[in-house]
């Protein structure tokens, strides 16, 4: 099982910080059509990581896909809120 922890949930500004116990390297953000908004490599020997959304992201639902160095996938819903 992969455990990843994600705050602030629901994000009001650009940054996300993620925690986990696995070995993350690879981060994805995808809209509800499944599109690609925003991906990027992270550092394995890390457990906490500190993601820069886009300033251009609208407000709403999102899923954040991380990828362990033993090729697990997991998914967590972000909520993405803008004034």
């Amino acid at each position: 099982m992969v455990d990843v922890a994600l705050y602030p949930n629901p994000v009001g500004r650009n940054t996300l910080t993620v925690t986990s116990k696995n070995k993350l390297c690879w981060f994805q953000l995808m809209n509800m059509a499944g599109e690609k908004i925003a991906e990027a490599a992270l550092s394995a020997n890390e457990h906490e990581h500190r993601i820069d959304l886009p300033e251009s992201l609208q407000g709403g639902i999102y899923f954040a896909g991380f990828t362990t160095v033993d090729s697990k996938i997991v998914f967590r819903k972000v909520i993405v809120i803008r004034n």
